[in-house]
């Protein structure tokens, strides 16, 4: 099988590192620009990921079977598109992660939700718009932190202490959604953060891990 996927650096570490434990798996991984790059050439996230999946699913040398778009951001702002198209693009099967993480909180019925995210899926809303029932209780909220903070302790620490108008909420969260990828390379230091500052007991769900197991049980 030939795997195309898209992601940050930092946020594709986690589906990589699942993928190579499968043999027969030819990857490719096209980087996502920073933000302050997209922001810099001005073209939206929206045209930027419909241009990387032209630009290499129509690339006649290079074949790809399935595309795992992993930024659930980029993913978040072409939701609408891949449903129209059955999730076919150029004869190519696509993964993102929100439908993934829809499916898995609906199979272990929780009910109280936080998402961190970036602030593109968190004014998308893609989650609360797929779950789409009232009896779910969901929050957005968005660490802010960027690539190159992602090694950084004390920024991490800080971005979570601005969690604090969700105290409350958080310490009853039947779970929290690391809604970006790049989240889940600090995912210890999330859960480890959240429990002391805020009493959180619930299960962290990496985006990165469900889509990977996703995209195991369905096409492997």
């Amino acid at each position: 099988m030939k795997l195309l996927i898209i992601d940050s650096n930092n946020g594709a570490k986690t589906l990589i590192n699942s993928i190579k434990t499968i043999k027969d798996i030819d990857y490719k991984l096209v980087k996502l620009p920073n933000s302050e790059l997209i922001s810099v050439t001005k073209i939206s996230l929206r045209e930027l990921i419909l241009k990387l999946l032209t630009n290499n699913l129509t690339h006649k040398y290079d074949k790809y079977d399935v595309c795992i778009i992993m930024c659930v951001s980029a993913s978040s702002s072409i939701l609408d598109i891949l449903i129209k198209n059955n999730f076919i693009i150029a004869n190519v099967f696509i993964i993102e992660p929100l439908i993934p993480i829809c499916l898995y909180i609906k199979e272990h019925k929780f009910k109280t939700l936080l998402i961190l995210s970036t602030q593109i899926t968190q004014k998308i809303r893609w989650i609360s718009r797929l779950l789409n029932n009232p009896t779910f209780n969901i929050n957005y909220a968005s660490l802010n932190l960027s690539e190159n903070q992602m090694t950084n302790i004390t920024k991490i620490s800080e971005a979570i202490n601005k969690l604090i108008k969700y105290k409350s909420f958080v310490a009853n969260c039947d779970c929290i959604v690391l809604g970006c990828s790049s989240y889940s390379v600090i995912k210890n230091i999330i859960a480890k953060e959240l429990k002391s500052k805020y009493n959180f007991n619930g299960l962290l769900l990496d985006s990165s891990i469900i889509t990977f197991k996703y995209f195991s049980n369905h096409l492997l």
